[in-house]
């Protein structure tokens, strides 16, 4: 399967990529429409919602973030090919069919870690939620964590590892790839349960970090070998997807809407499966 990075290896003049401060302002748009995606979920539960002033601080570092995983992205061969390549009219016009499916299929297995994440619901301490109102807000997670994690995160650990690795011309090994792909997916597990250790058990925060570190380690692959936008749709399906289980496990409208969307989420597995590795 080739990536990304495997193109830029065929050229070792490559590296660094052209630092497109467009890029840099069209995620951080990006980021801030998620941001607002989020807002009914946050009503609907009763946070509260950040003021104006709050909100614009944490939109401005979040633009340095932005700008900083750009750097180090020009460096290491990882990015957001998409955007790229409609600002150069060079690159893809459109994630490939490669990247589709991968984000399909992950977001499809790792669905069930949401419902094991959310199994508290199933004890009644949780209403239903409004399933629209859940699919915006994992458009704003998608977006907000895998910018962070992979885009700014990853690409600082392998530029370290390129560092370290003592190669300053072409891309990074693959082991500095994977190595910065499981550092990012142990943050982005933490982030999950970091702010409810007081609530859980030591067995509960152990399941939690287990179930998020995997779907890192998945959207980190993700990005790896097809950029960032691949890595934002796969979080978006796993968020979503997750969610209309939590739905159909703890508040079931009819007996038979569990093992349909079960039957359902298997076909769509196998068939995205078999086309991303027997292209098909």
């Amino acid at each position: 399967m080739s990536s990304r990075i495997e193109e830029l290896e065929l050229n070792e003049e490559s590296l660094p990529l052209p630092f497109r401060w467009r890029g840099v302002w069209i995620l951080s748009a990006m980021f801030v429409v998620g941001n607002l995606f989020s807002i009914p979920q946050l009503v609907q539960q009763g946070d509260p919602v950040p003021g104006v002033p709050l909100w614009a601080v944490f939109v401005s570092l979040n633009f340095l973030v932005v700008a900083a995983g750009q750097f180090f992205a020009n460096r290491t061969g990882l990015g957001a090919p998409l955007i790229e390549g409609r600002l150069t009219r060079q690159g893809a016009l459109g994630l490939s069919r490669q990247a589709i499916l991968a984000a399909v299929l992950i977001g499809v297995l790792a669905s069930p870690f949401v419902v094991m994440y959310n199994r508290y619901l199933a004890a009644g301490t949780g209403s239903q939620p409004e399933l629209w109102r859940l699919v915006l807000a994992s458009c704003d997670a998608g977006i907000q964590e895998e910018t962070f994690h992979r885009f700014f995160l990853m690409c600082l650990f392998v530029w370290v590892g390129w560092r370290v690795q003592g190669a300053y011309r072409g891309a990074p090994k693959p082991a500095v790839y994977w190595i910065a792909i499981l550092l990012s997916a142990c943050l982005f597990a933490w982030d999950h349960v970091e702010g409810y250790t007081a609530n859980l058990s030591q067995e509960r925060i152990v399941e939690v970090l287990a179930f998020t570190g995997s779907a890192g380690v998945a959207f980190g692959w993700c990005y790896w070998k097809f950029g960032l936008e691949c890595a934002i749709l796969a979080h978006i399906l796993f968020d979503a997807v997750g969610m209309v289980l939590v739905n159909v496990v703890y508040f079931p409208a009819n007996a038979l809407v569990l093992p349909i969307t079960v039957c359902a989420l298997i076909v769509a597995g196998v068939v995205s499966g078999r086309a991303l590795f027997y292209g098909r």
